[in-house]
């Protein structure tokens, strides 16, 4: 064996942390201990290095031995002897040495002023060109944000836009479907859902004069006012003064602005004369704020007038003038009008025909908060807004804002600090600022020219000047401990011959496994049994003990066989085994242990593959052994998710119940900080994972069973006894037995226990036990617990859930570049120079149901051998800023559209993303993998990779697929109203008859997610996602199939689905007489893989632990339940859950696992589906009736029913 040689102190006693790496300038040193024996193994060597080694071993052995013959060992006084006269002889070749060392320390020496030279040159001109440099850096910095800005700007804008196209899509045939006022209130309130800000929106159609009386007829029906209408007061007609006529019937007809007859050039509110057409004002919301306006003609009025006569002749959207809002904020900035005429406007007929048109009141402000909460949250800036459309005026002020950016590192944070500012002039605005931090840019808009102006708030620009210079002090420092090291070095070198080494095995056994005392005693063991074997003794003596004894005759010499006699015995087994040596093994009789166990781990392990097992007990085992060396204590174990330490040994300390109080208090805060860290990282439900602590004090044995792989451990009953207190303690608590807690009281502390009311019972006796609670205060003058925060970790899981997807994403985003051809990709970039991204998004087609959509055959790509020897790691790729941000706010936005039901809700969604993720990395099996290549069944990679494409059908080739598996996961239940497709039918809402009742929850979550990520804010991303319309339209599909895969209601759909997999993976003869190609086979199977896949995904957890299937099986009933208290569901859940789970396990689950385990693509995955299904059948059948009791209970304790 070979062990590092270290340097230590002249004294004999061993300390660890006075160990350090024997070195010479080159590197560590390694010698075979077993070869020090040699007294010529280092002559006739020139080199320093080797002749240190050679020195250091011979006299670490012989140090060693001295010490032995010292403690009156005979045995090794001749060994000892024969060393000390080779350590005289490496002596002197290093006192010739030596002889060189005046001239080694004047080169090092110059060596050393020349290194500060350099470093003071070099840190001079870093300087210099650093500083110059960063007041350029800040102005760009700033132009770039500004910029950013300004396209933020122009994105918020491009929503109002989109909002009013709604309006005017959702209104354009209004008087052919029966359009009422509550649909217009719906839409508004979907608008405002968005969320988007705006003051009101009305539906404005083009009335002709014939068409007038049957309108004002209807408006009498519709517009049931309460009192008579006042003076117009709709939020566009604020800023003119109006007559303050009061009418005394109800509805009016239609009014507008006529002139004034006593007040020549002036107009009045009244009855509307008879016009050619009309643009009354029909559908108006908020209702409360446009109860006065019915049927007011808003082209009677000139200011409206101009607007709309641009919206018809131009045939695109048009603004108003600026004007103030009546009762709006004061300071907070102008408001316009925007009248949207649709897409489809033909200009032809606009002089014989005008169209309908939608309108939007925008705030301005509202305008630029959006625009905020799209930026960076560090961003600081002063933004304006003016309207310079008028070429001989001045650009007129709009509003503006300040945006002060929160330095907070807390990433849950959505958005920055705002402030409205004061109106201020144009002029004044440019010539206050310089031209490196003053960004202008125009900005076309409803046929009017809009000009953003972006300064920067004071004080936010000076250049990072003082970072370079910290840098170039830094950079001169750098070469100041540069040549302090040289010398160092050097002095370390001349002092090597004069450093007495001690013998290195002692640092060189783990001693992570093993406490000092026991590593000295295993050494001086191992070193004894190998002078013995030097000598042969060891064998002589196994030998002897191995020989059997000879056979005892009787004095009569017959030939009868020898009976035993008493003074025969068997060979001693320690004698065969250990050579006769004592076990390693003492009595430590003032201990106290301490057990922590994860609570939850089993079941959150059960949804996780291995390595996201391993990386969290990884993470949280650091933090324990950390904190272990930090409060003294040692870790004796792990024994999966248990943690095994102890204080008191192997040194004796008094004070080691207040040690062990101390580390498990600080464990406690360690996990509970972990757990809600790695939940971005590991996924769904890490951070609900806790921690129970027992702690006992008393003596135990401690010491190593000799043999294969043996390791310290204790043993006795406080071993035991800490166990139990684990074992029955209570998550997120420290209990302590009695004895542990009278510790505590003796050294002040009795004020950290609290008295557990109920008992433990231990082999039939109940024993009273404590739970540990170190007080605020205490940990505030406490030196050691000081800094433990006073709150646990504040609860964020939705962001952390949000984090977390954003990150799987990600990563399949990563590998959808890495496997895009890359020739592929120059051509594109090519020919799309300057242009649009050739893909065609389209939103979910009008007229057509997403049911329709769904195929028998999805085509997959076929397998792309260049493209597998080429592919690029994926950590190597770092995606475009742009994309990251639109993904984050695309889940962000998703999230947000989940309604707050118990089981359909994100955290659900998140929970089957995170299955169908783990199906996805398990979807072969990894040791058929590795055998593979161990029998090199398979000459490369990439032909490992074509043989799993096959095998896997495609699947594990297409990250493109993988991403929709994902991406569908999220959106299954997006926007689900918490009853079944029947009571939305039952009911017939309008998202029932939107989708003839059939698959309704279904096919309404997708059509928002797919109109979500259609939006034009996402255009980055879909462009990262798919580079041309076949992706897209095969990732349409994929969606489509896995969402609408999920209505396990349908009996039609069921039938298909039956009708596919049995087409599929049933007997090839039933189809002998439908001919198809092999690609067509593959293909599906893989689109009924994927489907099952979702399918899975959905009910994940009632194939995983029993915990899991528990906690989202109460869900679902609360829900159930929650719909019946509230009338939707007619029968009472409780009744039939029982039975209902049962047939679900029957008639869906357990099938849909068997299909898992036929399809031959999971692997050991589907076997582990099959058992966590079939054992939760067997546990419901057991449990189920008492669980339903509990759920009643919990349901009651929640919401109080």
């Amino acid at each position: 064996m070979t062990l590092p040689i270290v340097a230590a102190s002249s004294d004999d006693s061993l300390d660890e942390s006075t160990l350090t790496p024997f070195s010479t300038g080159v590197g560590s040193s390694w010698l075979d201990l077993n070869a020090t024996t040699n007294t010529n193994g280092a002559h006739g060597l020139d080199d320093m290095k080797f002749v240190s080694m050679a020195s250091s071993a011979v006299e670490t052995t012989s140090f060693s031995n001295e010490e032995a013959a010292a403690e009156g060992d005979p045995k090794l006084h001749a060994n000892t002897a024969q060393n000390r006269s080779s350590t005289v002889t490496q002596r002197t070749e290093l006192e010739a040495l030596s002889l060189n060392v005046e001239k080694t320390t004047k080169r090092t020496r110059f060596l050393a002023l020349l290194v500060v030279l350099i470093g003071a040159a070099a840190a001079a001109a870093f300087l210099a060109l650093g500083i110059t440099s960063a007041n350029q850096d800040a102005s760009d910095l700033f132009l770039g944000r500004a910029r950013t800005i300004g396209v933020e700007i122009g994105t918020s804008w491009r929503d109002y836009e989109t909002a009013a196209l709604w309006i005017q899509e959702s209104c354009r045939d209004w008087r052919h479907t029966n359009y009422t006022r509550d649909d217009f209130a719906l839409l508004y309130e979907f608008i405002r859902r968005m969320p988007l800000d705006f003051y009101g929106m009305e539906w404005v159609p083009n009335i002709t004069h014939d068409e007038r009386a049957s309108f004002e007829q209807e408006g009498k029906r519709g517009w049931k006012l309460e009192e008579p209408p006042q003076q117009p007061t709709g939020q566009h007609l604020l800023w003119h003064e109006e007559d303050e006529q009061q009418q005394e019937d109800g509805y009016t007809g239609f009014m507008g602005q006529e002139p004034d007859p006593d007040n020549p050039g002036e107009l009045m509110y009244t009855e509307r004369s008879e016009q050619p057409f009309y643009f009354p004002i029909h559908f108006a919301e908020p209702m409360e704020d446009h109860i006065n306006v019915a049927h007011y003609d808003l082209y009677s009025a000139p200011w409206e007038r101009s607007a709309i006569d641009k919206a018809l002749q131009t045939g695109q959207p048009a603004l108003t003038e600026r004007f103030e809002l009546q009762g709006q904020e004061a300071g907070s900035g102008y408001s316009v009008v925007f009248y949207h005429p649709g897409p489809t406007l033909d200009n032809t007929k606009f002089e014989t025909k005008p169209k309908d048109l939608a309108l939007m009141v925008i705030h301005i402000q509202s305008l630029l908060q959006r625009m905020a909460r799209r930026t960076n949250k560090q961003e600081y800036a002063k933004v304006y807004l003016y309207d310079k459309t008028n070429p001989h005026k001045d650009p007129a002020f709009l509003s503006a804002l300040e945006i002060l950016g929160d330095d907070d590192d807390d990433e849950t944070t959505q958005q920055s600090n705002t402030r409205p500012l004061p109106e201020r002039p144009f002029a004044e605005l440019a010539q206050s600022h310089s031209d490196k931090f003053y960004f202008e840019q125009d900005f076309p808009v409803g046929g009017r020219t809009w000009v953003t102006v972006v300064v920067p708030v004071d004080g936010t620009t000076g250049s990072q000047s003082g970072s370079i210079i910290l840098s170039g002090v830094l950079m001169f420092v750098a070469s100041l401990l540069l040549a302090a090291w040289m010398i160092h070095n050097m002095q370390q070198s001349i002092r090597i011959h004069r450093v007495m080494t001690k013998a290195a095995a002692e640092a060189t056994i783990v001693s992570e496994m093993f406490p000092a005392n026991v590593c000295r005693r295993l050494i001086q063991e191992a070193e004894d049994k190998n002078q013995s074997a030097f000598f042969g003794g060891s064998d002589i003596r196994m030998a002897i003990s191995s020989m059997p004894e000879p056979q005892q005759t009787n004095n009569n010499n017959n030939n009868s066989p020898t009976e035993p006699t008493e003074t025969s015995s068997e060979p001693n087994p320690t004698d065969l085994i250990f050579g006769g040596t004592k076990p390693i093994a003492d009595l430590h009789p003032y201990t106290t242990v301490m057990y922590a166990n994860l609570c939850g781990f089993t079941a959150w392990a059960s949804t996780r593959t291995p390595s996201q097992v391993f990386l969290l007990l990884e993470v949280v085992y650091h933090g324990f052994d950390s904190l272990a060396k930090k409060h003294g204590v040692y870790k004796v174990e792990t024994v999966g998710d248990h943690y095994i330490a102890a204080a008191g040994l192997p040194k004796p300390r008094k004070n080691h119940a207040v040690a062990v109080a101390k580390f498990a208090t600080e464990c406690l805060y360690k996990v509970q900080k972990c757990v809600k860290t790695l939940e971005t990282t590991l996924g769904p439900e890490t951070g609900e994972l806790g921690c129970k602590f027992g702690i006992h004090s008393g003596q135990v044995v401690g010491g190593v069973l000799r043999g294969e792989k043996g390791r310290f451990q204790l043993f006795g009953d406080t071993v035991i006894k800490a166990s139990v207190m684990e074992s029955r303690g209570v998550r997120n608590k420290i209990q302590v037995s009695a004895e542990t807690a009278e510790l505590l009281e003796k050294a002040g502390r009795k004020n950290w226990l609290i008295q557990r009311e109920d008992s433990i019972l231990l082999n039939g006796k109940s024993i009273p036990s404590f739970f540990l609670h170190i007080t605020r205060g205490l940990r505030n003058n406490d030196p050691v617990l000081g800094h433990l925060p006073r709150t646990i970790h504040v609860d964020d899981k939705p962001s952390r859930l949000v984090e977390w997807n954003v990150a799987v994403l990600s990563g399949f985003l990563k590998s959808i570049i890495a496997r895009r051809n890359l020739a592929s990709k120059r051509e594109a970039a090519i020919e799309g120079e300057g242009t649009k991204s050739k893909v065609r998004w389209q939103s979910s087609p009008s007229g057509k149901m997403v049911l329709d959509e769904v195929k028998d055959v999805i085509t997959f790509p076929r397998f792309n051998a260049s493209a597998s020897r080429k592919q690029v790691d994926t950590g190597d790729i770092e995606l475009d800023k742009a994309v990251t941000e639109q993904l984050q706010t695309l889940v962000t936005m998703i999230a947000g559209m989940y309604r707050d039901n118990p089981f359909h809700s994100f955290e659900h969604a998140s929970h089957c993303a995170l299955s169908v993720t783990k199906m996805m990395e398990r979807i072969v099996n990894p040791r058929d993998v590795e055998a593979r290549k161990q029998t090199r069944r398979f000459s490369s990679d990439y032909k490992l990779e074509a043989a799993l494409h096959d095998h896997t059908f495609g699947i594990t080739s297409d990250p493109l697929t993988q991403f929709a598996c994902v991406f569908s996961a999220l959106c299954l239940d997006l926007d689900h109203p918490g009853v079944p497709n029947s009571v939305l039918a039952e009911e017939k809402t309008i998202m029932a008859r939107k989708y003839n009742g059939k698959s309704i929850a279904e096919q309404n979550s997708l059509d928002l997610a797919w109109d979500l990520l259609t939006k034009p804010a996402y255009e980055q991303l879909r462009d990262c996602l798919c580079s041309d319309d076949e992706e897209m339209r095969r990732f349409r599909s994929l969606v489509v199939n896995s969402v609408m895969a999920t209505d396990i209601s349908d009996k039609e759909l069921g039938a298909a689905r039956a009708y596919r997999w049995h087409r599929a993976f049933g007997d090839e003869d039933d189809w002998a007489g439908q001919q198809e190609g092999q690609q067509v086979k593959v293909n599906r199977k893989a689109t009924i893989v994927v489907e099952y896949m979702i399918q899975a995904s959905d009910v994940a957890h009632t194939m995983q632990h029993w915990h899991v299937y528990q906690k989202w099986n109460e869900r679902r009933f609360h829900e159930a339940y929650k719909a019946y208290m509230e009338g939707r569901i007619k029968q009472d859940p409780t009744y039939i859950w029982y039975d209902g789970e049962l047939e679900v396990f029957d008639m869906y689950v357990i099938p849909l696992a068997k299909n898992l385990f036929t399809c031959g693509v999971f692997g050991l995955s589907s076997d582990e589906f099959l058992n966590y299904a079939l054992n939760n059948r067997k546990d419901w059948v057991a449990n189920g009736e008492q669980a339903i009791q509990k759920y009643l209970e919990t349901y009651e304790e929640r919401y109080g029913i």
